[in-house]
């Protein structure tokens, strides 16, 4: 009854995931059952070591919630937790029709990061049907997908399943293996105890295969997480694994059954179920090594009690075989028969092939001996005729190895390309910044040198400038001495001495005027000095961002050209052409800018249609930012012919409505209006961007200036200093009015003729 009750639970819960397409309003009542199914999922994966029946009914409650819930992420971690403890429950009747609810979710569920974990509970629900090709697939699949999406709190579960799936198979060397990279990952995402549990099962594998060395180095590692107080059951499986070292490496029976007592205690500290019977079935193995079968039997039935309330049916048909052979060793030969028969018919029923061929072993043994001779034969006849019907699954699990084996080397393969890619674009980038940096301090030795040369320069003139005022006094001195030398004489050059003072007066003016002008041409200097350490400033930062765009995107291009697609190649193209735009657009600017230093521009005047020329502006600009966004242009009906330079102009109004879509959302509105006015032009360029803080309006029109609010948004801060500078060419004027994130307003006014 409760098989078919459980079949009835899942039925109806598949169905109305399938059916449930209401949308639920996300509340913070619906957090909190949010929150509730996530806990009743990690209640259920922690009471499975104490009872897989619990761990059954609390996953189960958990599907049905967040079916309600349409809270799908729970349901898949709670069908996966299903699933599992179903295939150790039930067998083929519930998990079937739950291992293909689950591969339908598989094919329908577009996220990836919790498809993993169904992956791995449907390839443990094979194993458990002794499908281990299917089971392969789902693992292969799960590693694949966490690896390629850096799903990394998955992946330690990955590679601890592996380990599992691996000693289910008899692989010891590689079980070890995954069993080791999983710690790792635990240790990576922090987590101490699954860690510690993926330790001991690492340490268990290295021993079965002989490598004591590595299992007593995963020991001492283990020594450092002993903490008795805060969690027992680590401490647990340290003795665990140093009883099987002493057990198998240094033949000490003693020392190993004081610490495989010590590890039960220890599990029984924290009611961990699953790892004490284990304990218990190993000293039970202890006693029966030294004939002491009376506590042997004693500590298997110890282990299948544990194993009875875990309703753990691999473990349990285990005991049933140990408990029937310590019977026999006691001369009680019907319980003995009692419970080999039982351990023959359940591992049977539930395709548990080595439980099942190990009981008809000790049952011809145990009629053997009693001279049972028709009854020892059978069940030997029966022995080797099972024993041949399993040889293919021997076969296909010797070629699954084989076959993960290659598939694991290739990956490995795959993941040193990607190692050593990483490694090439590593050095490139090193190289790129070394060659940035040399490039830096060259500029700096460069900008040192000539500021010495300035210095030098400056020194030589204030030398300079000292002569020529000690001559000057000098000159003061001999001009006094001789005004008394000459006192006799003074009617009678009383005109040449008058017009020797001039001279000197316009001497000594020259000589300040020179003094002026070499201060003044100082001045300019460290002037020229701080525009030019701003200048190196902004292209050195403005240059690297599309640089780095371009050798990254080229790199991505070179080195991944078989793997990228079409349109991502496009994709990469694009940025690079956007970049080389970019740094163009900066090109153009500087160029402007050093021409209006040179002071060497001759106005050209043209009379053009200005509304025609307008619209061209705005469709260049347009093109220039990539957008489509609509920008209003409002004109009046009077005469749109302009006597002016066009090149001049054009300059003027593009960096003018260019700066307003560069600073304006792409949803937000911006308008050009022209009004002619008696002898003036009038164009207003009005945006609803981000606008600009009242601080940097006094400073708006010096180069190199930019505003203090705009972020990664790119330029060189010449813009407004040149629309400033051409205009006063053109006997023009400008005015901006703005508010910060509220938009901003240009008024300029430009002579008709």
């Amino acid at each position: 009854m409760r098989k078919i009750f459980i079949i009835l639970v899942v039925v109806t819960s598949a169905l109305c995931s399938l059916r449930a397409q209401v949308a639920v309003e996300f509340n913070e009542n619906q957090k909190e059952i949010y929150k509730k199914i996530d806990s009743l999922n990690n209640h259920a994966k922690d009471v499975l070591d104490n009872s897989i029946f619990r761990s059954f009914q609390i996953a189960n409650k958990s599907f049905e919630l967040s079916v309600k819930s349409s809270y799908d992420k729970g349901m898949i971690n709670s069908l996966s937790q299903l699933i599992t403890t179903s295939s150790l429950l039930y067998g083929d009747i519930v998990s079937e029709g739950l291992g293909d609810f689950g591969e339908y979710i598989l094919k329908n569920y577009p996220k990836s990061d919790v498809k993993c974990k169904l992956m791995l509970s449907i390839g443990t629900h094979y194993i458990y049907k002794s499908n281990y090709e299917k089971a392969t697939k789902f693992f292969i699949n799960a590693t694949e997908l966490a690896e390629s999406n850096g799903y990394i709190e998955i992946l330690p579960d990955i590679y601890h399943n592996w380990g599992w799936f691996y000693q289910l198979i008899g692989d010891n060397e590689n079980s070890a293996d995954n069993y080791t990279k999983s710690v790792q990952y635990y240790k990576n995402i922090n987590d101490t105890l699954n860690m510690i549990i993926s330790m001991h099962l690492a340490a268990q594998g290295n021993i079965a295969i002989g490598n004591y060395q590595i299992a007593d180095k995963i020991i001492h590692e283990l020594f450092e997480f002993k903490d008795y107080d805060k969690n027992p059951a680590i401490a647990g499986y340290y003795y665990k694994i140093l009883g099987l070292l002493e057990l198998n490496y240094k033949k000490n029976y003693e020392t190993a059954l004081k610490h495989f007592y010590t590890s039960a205690e220890f599990f029984e500290k924290t009611n961990s179920r699953q790892f004490l019977s284990d304990v218990s079935t190993i000293i039970a193995h202890m006693y029966s090594l030294k004939s002491d079968y009376k506590m042997s039997l004693e500590y298997n039935f110890k282990a299948m009690k544990l194993r009875t309330d875990l309703q753990s049916k691999h473990g349990l048909y285990s005991s049933f075989n140990n408990i029937g052979i310590d019977y026999f060793h006691l001369g009680k030969i019907d319980s003995a028969l009692y419970f080999l028969h039982l351990a023959r018919s359940k591992s049977k029923a539930a395709k548990i092939h080595n439980f099942y061929l190990r009981a008809l072993d000790w049952l011809h043994k145990i009629h053997l001996s009693q001279n049972r001779l028709d009854s020892a034969v059978y069940y030997l006849k029966l022995h080797k005729t099972q024993s041949e019907s399993f040889n293919y699954l021997e076969v296909a699990r010797n070629s699954i190895k084989y076959q993960l084996k290659n598939e694991l080397n290739l990956k490995d393969d795959d993941l040193l390309e990607m190692s050593l890619q990483s490694e090439r674009r590593r050095n490139i980038y090193l190289a790129s910044s070394l060659s940035m940096l040399i490039i830096i301090i060259i500029i700096l030795v460069i900008r040192n040198r000539q500021r010495k040369k300035d210095n030098l320069i400056l020194e030589e003139q204030k030398s300079m400038l000292e002569k020529a005022n000690i001559e000057i006094n000098i000159s003061h001195d001999e001009l006094i001495k001789l005004n008394k030398e000459l006192d006799s004489i003074v009617q009678e050059r009383t005109n040449h001495l008058t017009s020797e003072i001039e001279h000197r007066k316009i001497a000594e003016e020259q000589l300040l005027q020179s003094r002026e002008k070499i201060l003044d041409s100082y001045n300019k200097e460290k002037d020229l000095n701080a525009l030019k350490s701003r200048f190196i400033s902004m292209i050195s930062h403005e240059f690297r961002t599309p640089l780095t765009v371009i050798s990254t995107s080229s790199d991505i291009i070179k080195y991944h050209k078989d793997k990228s697609s079409f349109e991502q190649i496009n994709q990469l193209a694009e940025r690079i052409k956007n970049s080389v735009n970019q740094m163009t657009y900066l090109i153009d600017d500087i160029i402007s800018f050093n021409s209006n230093q040179e002071q060497s521009y001759l106005i050209n005047l043209e009379y053009f249609d200005l509304k025609e020329f307008v619209k061209e502006i705005i469709n260049e600009q347009k093109v220039t930012y990539r957008t489509s966004r609509n920008v209003e242009f409002i004109f009046d009906s009077s005469n749109y012919y302009i006597n002016s330079d066009k090149k001049l102009l054009r300059h003027i109004l593009g960096n003018l409505i260019g700066n307003s879509i560069k600073y304006t959302e792409e949803t937000r509105s911006i308008s050009v209006t022209i009004n002619k006015k008696s002898i003036l032009h009038e164009f207003i360029i009005s945006d609803n961007g981000i606008g600009i803080p009242e601080k940097d309006l006094k400073n708006l029109f010096e180069p190199f200036f930019r505003g203090t609010n705009i972020g990664n948004i790119a330029g060189t801060g010449f813009g407004l200093y040149l629309v400033k500078e051409y205009l006063s060419r053109l006997g023009g004027e400008i005015m901006v009015s703005s508010t910060i994130n509220e938009g901003t307003s240009v008024k300029v006014l430009v002579p008709s003729n």
